[in-house]
């Protein structure tokens, strides 16, 4: 018995693949050229929140290790060089003088002051890991200096609900919405006000003859905690009690308002 050889049987299934090539090669290109279309429509019409997130993501990050079971190891959070460009509400940040010029700025935070290298800030750090890990590790406080101003990164929760009532990147506000929050700012001061009166959050730089640091107060509430930095103290104050939101409200009401303007551009 003789067997056809391989070489005829590849040849024969390539002749058949050109055959249906050439006459359904348009239809093919057509498919090819109908889902460009579709692909580029939806990437330029998909919601301003998608697109976002996925000029964010970066490639297997999803299934990055978690550090602990309630948090995942995150990405820095995003600085646009023209937050106009971008349909977004602007954030100023706040002026420190010189700030460029030093070797370290001095942040104050409850009793606690660290003095951060200025070359890190410029770099973007999260000041969790510099002074709250006594808190857990599943929050986030996000610093970065461009040219002689200081921008903060956060996410302001409502303490009652539970719900996040905005988010504020660097220069621009990722989430913003005026029924549940508002913000007030001057040249060196910023802060966040919520719709209960609370303060989340506010940042303001001072000088003297003496020392120049910046000062940070308001509170984060993380997945397990509410750190709390009323300017005179830091509490860590865990979710696991049984009355935890009334203890962080007695703390809470210890936070001041540090400006009242509305001078933010």
């Amino acid at each position: 018995m003789t067997r056809r050889p391989k070489k005829n049987s590849l040849k024969k299934i390539y002749e058949q693949f050109a055959l249906i090539f050439k006459e359904y090669w348009k239809i093919f290109l057509e498919i090819i050229a109908a889902a460009t279309f579709f692909y580029l429509l939806y990437d330029r019409y998909k919601p301003k929140k998608i697109k976002y997130d996925d000029e964010k993501t970066i490639q297997g990050d999803i299934h990055s290790p978690k550090i602990s079971n309630e948090a995942q190891l995150e990405s820095v959070p995003q600085f646009y060089d023209n937050p106009y460009a971008n349909n977004n509400l602007i954030a100023r940040g706040i002026y420190v003088n010189n700030l460029s010029k030093r070797e370290v700025l001095k942040i104050v935070i409850g009793h606690l002051e660290v003095d951060i290298p200025i070359l890190d800030l410029y770099k973007g750090i999260n000041l969790w890991t510099y002074a709250f890990g006594f808190c857990g590790n599943d929050g986030a406080l996000w610093l970065i200096a461009r040219e002689d101003r200081l921008y903060a990164s956060a996410k302001f929760m409502d303490l009652q609900g539970g719900f996040k009532i905005g988010e504020i990147e660097y220069n621009h506000w990722k989430l913003f919405d005026g029924k549940y929050l508002d913000y007030f700012c001057d040249n060196e001061n910023f802060e966040v006000q919520d719709h209960q009166g609370y303060i989340p959050f506010t940042m303001s730089f001072s000088e003297n003859a003496k020392s120049a640091f910046v000062l940070i107060s308001g509170y984060i509430i993380s997945p397990t905690n509410v750190l709390v930095l009323n300017g005179d103290n830091m509490s860590c104050i865990p979710k696991l009690r049984k009355n935890w939101k009334e203890e962080a409200e007695i703390e809470i009401n210890k936070i001041k308002s540090v400006v009242k303007t509305r001078n933010c551009f």
